[in-house]
């Protein structure tokens, strides 16, 4: 979402995370992890999945920017204007954008895998992408060290 929102590819990853909530589980990986993203612009994302704890599942998102500041959390979607603490939110109202096919986007994947006609609402070059993120972000959770990001083309 980070790349689709900024247009721009990030150069490199670094990661931590542990395993509090599957430690003596069958399952073997990590429960939280945490990923900071750099962009040539100079943009830093920071993406967390927080895998062992109470809270809803849910895709929250915040944009911190030097005039206006975007959340989007359990309680809502507002705009803040001002770093006062009296400050009032303002809504956001506008339409989430594809919404209503956010789950066909794999289906519509794998159908355009298995026919190259229909068209998938997200492309291969963008899924190459998320991939490659991936791969370095799990590099980096493994050494302990910023992982430059080597994009599958």
């Amino acid at each position: 979402m980070v790349m689709w929102i900024i247009s721009e590819r990030p150069m490199e990853v670094q990661a931590a995370g542990n395993d509090i909530a599957t430690r003596n589980t069958p399952l073997k990986f990590n429960s939280f992890a945490a990923l900071l993203l750099k962009f040539k612009s100079g943009i830093i994302a920071k993406i967390t999945g927080n895998g062992g704890c109470i809270h809803p599942h849910f895709h929250g998102l915040k944009v911190f920017g030097t005039k206006t500041t975007a959340i989007q959390n359990l309680s809502g979607a507002y705009w803040l204007k001002s770093s006062k603490n009296d400050i009032n939110q303002k809504p956001i109202n506008e339409h989430y954008p594809a919404k209503e096919f956010r789950k066909e986007v794999i289906t519509s994947y794998i159908d355009h895998i298995l026919n190259e006609s229909k068209d998938a609402l997200v492309s291969q070059k963008d899924v190459f992408n998320v991939m490659s993120v991936c791969f370095a972000a799990e590099k980096a959770m493994n050494t302990g060290k910023t992982v430059k990001i080597k994009y599958l083309e």
